[in-house]
C-alpha cells in the first residue's frame, strides 16, 4: 500500500485533484462485471476499472469539449489510464489499485479507442447516473 510518504512524493510531481461528486458516483458504480475478463481475478479495490472509469469521466465531463486528455502509462505490470485538466492537474479515480506510487511522469497523452463511449462505459454512466441523478447536469 502507498505509505503518506509515497503520497507526498508522487503528489511533488504531479497534482492529483481530489475524488469529486462525479468521480464518487462513478467509483460507487464500478462492479466485477465491468472488468475485462483478464482483470477479474483482481482483488485490490479498483483493479482493472481504470479505463472504464476513466472514460465514463471524461465522457460525462463533456469529452473533447471539456479539455481533459486521456494519458496512459504502464504501472505494476498492466497498462494504467488517467485524465489531465487542463490546468495540469490529473485525474486518477483508481490509484489506490496499486501497492506503490504510480509513475505519472511516464504516461503519455492517448486517446480512447473510440470518439463515443465504450458499451461498459455507457453502463457505468448509466449507472452513475441512476446513483445521483443530479449529475444529468453535468454530464454532456
Amino acid at each position: 500500500m502507498l505509505t503518506d510518504k509515497d503520497r507526498m512524493d508522487t503528489e511533488r510531481r504531479f497534482v492529483i485533484s481530489p475524488v469529486d461528486r462525479l468521480g464518487r458516483a462513478i467509483r460507487a458504480s464500478l462492479t466485477p462485471d465491468l472488468l475485462k475478463p483478464e482483470y477479474r481475478h483482481l482483488t485490490r479495490p479498483y483493479a482493472g476499472h481504470c479505463y472504464v472509469a476513466t472514460e465514463a469521466y471524461y465522457h460525462m465531463s463533456g469529452g473533447a469539449s471539456s479539455g481533459l486528455k486521456p494519458r496512459v502509462l504502464r504501472h505494476e505490470g498492466s497498462t494504467h489510464w488517467c485524465l489531465a485538466r487542463p490546468d495540469g492537474e490529473l485525474v486518477d479515480l483508481t490509484a489506490e489499485q496499486f501497492e506503490t506510487p504510480v509513475p505519472y511522469q511516464t504516461g503519455k497523452h492517448c486517446p480512447f479507442q473510440a470518439s463515443t463511449p465504450s458499451a461498459r462505459a455507457r453502463e457505468l454512466i448509466r449507472r452513475a447516473l441512476a446513483a445521483d441523478p443530479s449529475l444529468a447536469a453535468v454530464a454532456r
